[in-house]
């Protein structure tokens, strides 16, 4: 019953490529179509002409793109206890080669700083780096623009790499429509035993020398460190070694002149207070540029934590001379180890006594 319809269809979609496909059956039944709408929407999609992407003819080709994927499996250990391991997985799309990266979580600092090391482990920058899951490094899509997390965007420009996001229904041509994430599941994770942290380490790097250099890949015939060298000529060389690379966030001078970042503080200058700035986040260190004012800190781990010196100190409370502002920035900073039961009485002391409690 569509058949007959064909060529008025593609007119149709000729004309707007873009036209929705409920006007299209209003279209046709306007013009004496009565059969069923699944039918006709069928011969829509085969007909509609698909967006291809310029750099299709050339994906192939060595040094083009790279594949990335997060992923998380539940080992078993032979004690009985269970441990839930995050992995990033990045894979060349030409040689095949691989490299999978044990992370504590799946964050965008983690993502980041685990492409990089990717990126380093096999010589070089691609052209594109296409990721499998949008849920880290998008924000989502407003009308079909991606809107890209903005230090992963950084990154992007930083080392000069396309970053594009794997479609559904792509890159069947060679095989590799498979997640990246479910073939390392299960390749590695799902038929091997573990005893422990430092066995799945171990068994790791064997795997990689194993997928990498002696195992031959079904879709291209050869092992994957045979073609990389032929990747290797086409890419880009790091601009910035990954170790010494900084996320950067905006971020505002507080009251009581300290930086407040990921359940961190980070003493500031007193004369930077209310000043907007930028937060660089190394490896190790944090630096934090406002204005005119800077300073550097150890990176704070694990719990709340406070980074600051005794001279900055001084100076707040000589800078909060005010009635309001002392008490405040004392109570913020009530010297030594302080327990329950003062820190009870602080917080919950009435309205016109806490200061006097504080001083």
């Amino acid at each position: 019953m569509v058949e007959p319809f064909r060529l008025q269809l593609g007119a149709i979609l000729d004309a707007d490529p873009h036209l929705r496909t409920v006007e299209v059956l209003h279209r046709m039944r306007q013009a004496g179509y009565v059969g069923g709408k699944s039918a006709l929407y069928d011969m829509v999609r085969s007909l509609r002409a698909r967006d291809v992407s310029p750099l299709a003819a050339f994906e192939n080709l060595p040094g083009v793109l790279s594949q990335h994927d997060f992923g998380a499996v539940v080992i078993a250990y032979p004690t009985g206890r269970r441990e839930r391991i995050h992995f990033f997985a990045s894979r060349f799309k030409y040689s095949r080669y691989m490299d999978v990266r044990i992370i504590r979580d799946d964050g965008i600092e983690t993502l980041i700083r685990s492409l990089l090391s990717g990126f380093e482990a096999f010589g070089g920058v691609p052209l594109m780096a296409v990721f499998d899951s949008a849920r880290t490094v998008t924000l989502g899509q407003d009308a079909g623009r991606i809107r890209w997390d903005e230090a992963f965007g950084r990154v992007a420009i930083d080392y000069r790499f396309a970053p594009e996001l794997r479609t559904p229904g792509g890159m069947e041509e060679t095989g590799s429509a498979e997640r990246l994430s479910a073939f390392v599941k299960a390749s590695f994770f799902k038929v091997r035993r573990f005893r422990d942290g430092d066995d799945i380490l171990a068994q790791l790097a064997d795997w990689h020398r194993e997928v990498n250099t002696a195992r031959v890949c079904g879709a291209t015939g050869m092992t994957p460190f045979s073609r990389l060298a032929a990747e290797r000529e086409r890419l880009r060389p790091l601009a910035i070694p990954p170790t010494e690379y900084a996320l950067r966030f905006p971020v505002v001078v507080g009251r009581a002149g300290v930086v407040e970042f990921q359940g961190h503080r980070y003493a500031m200058a007193p004369e930077a207070f209310g000043i907007p700035g930028l937060l660089w986040l190394y490896p190790e260190t944090v630096r934090i540029v406002a204005g005119r004012h800077q300073s550097e800190h150890a990176r704070a781990a694990g719990s709340r934590h406070d980074s600051g010196s005794r001279k900055h100190h001084s100076f707040h409370l000589a800078r909060l001379a005010d009635a309001r502002g002392r008490p405040h920035i004392r109570r913020l900073e009530i010297p030594g180890p302080v327990d329950e039961t003062s820190i009870t009485e602080i917080v919950q002391d009435p309205r016109f006594t806490w200061k006097i409690v504080v001083e």
